[in-house]
């Protein structure tokens, strides 16, 4: 199940806390590679790499929630041995509630909290869809617009056409997305961006109706993607929540 895991860093001693990412749609498993060298020492960062991206980039995408679901859990279970710390971003929060929610069901030891990021409560219905069924010129103007692509990748056709039916399949999942409404025993502490156009304020925090413990938010001062845009402030934010734990 290693094809599930990327770790940007080796680490010398056995970790104290693990840090698990989830990325956003289309979103590749190395976006989170700056943030190993901001985390404190004894953390370990392991960030999720779903199939249709970088070595895994001949397998077919995930088009349903429960297979999805089900198959990230069971190849993260071997990651548990240690206190572990589950982030996603967007659709990657969505994921990794999916996950927290069948470990935590099962009763799996170690799960210290949930961090949710620039994603709405499986409560909410946006009154927009994401566009991943439109024209390719039209989905790519509608990534520039909320600042979700790298500048390299929107100039560069052929890198676009590679990255694109992953990037419908994740955004379809994201907008069929209606969680089951189940709490976890575990903290939740959500992240959520002022100009973010996509999932504003109110559509985060109902979020604390999904923990039977503690909740959180917290706010950055950027659009959707404040975990690029604000790195440094984000990271910090996750050091503290990991030395807490």
């Amino acid at each position: 199940m290693s094809r599930w895991w990327y770790r940007p860093t080796s680490a010398a001693i056995e970790p104290r806390l693990r840090l698990i990412c989830f990325p956003y749609a289309g979103g590749w498993p190395r976006v989170f590679r700056p943030w190993a060298a901001r985390l404190p020492a004894d953390v370990e960062l392991v960030a999720v790499r779903m199939p249709g991206r970088e070595s895994r980039f001949a397998e077919r995408p995930y088009t349903d929630w429960p297979t999805l679901a089900e198959d990230a859990a069971e190849a993260l279970g071997p990651l548990l041995d240690v206190p572990t710390v589950l982030f996603g971003h967007s659709f990657g929060g969505m994921l990794a509630y999916e996950v927290a929610r069948l470990l935590n069901r099962r009763g799996t030891a170690n799960l210290e909290s949930l961090v949710v990021s620039g994603c709405r409560s499986p409560l909410v219905r946006p009154p927009w869809r994401a566009p991943y069924d439109a024209p390719s010129d039209a989905l790519w103007t509608w990534l520039a617009h909320i600042e979700g692509t790298p500048a390299e990748v929107l100039a560069d056709r052929q890198l676009r056409a590679l990255t694109e039916p992953t990037l419908r399949a994740d955004l379809k999942l994201a907008d069929a997305w209606n969680g089951e409404p189940e709490t976890v025993d575990l903290p939740i502490v959500t992240f959520g961006g002022t100009n973010d156009p996509i999932v504003p304020r109110q559509d985060i925090e109902s979020w604390r109706n999904f923990t039977a413990r503690t909740y959180r938010h917290v706010e950055f001062a950027g659009g959707h993607f404040f975990i690029h845009s604000l790195e440094a402030e984000v990271v910090a934010e996750v050091s503290m929540l990991c030395q807490a734990a």
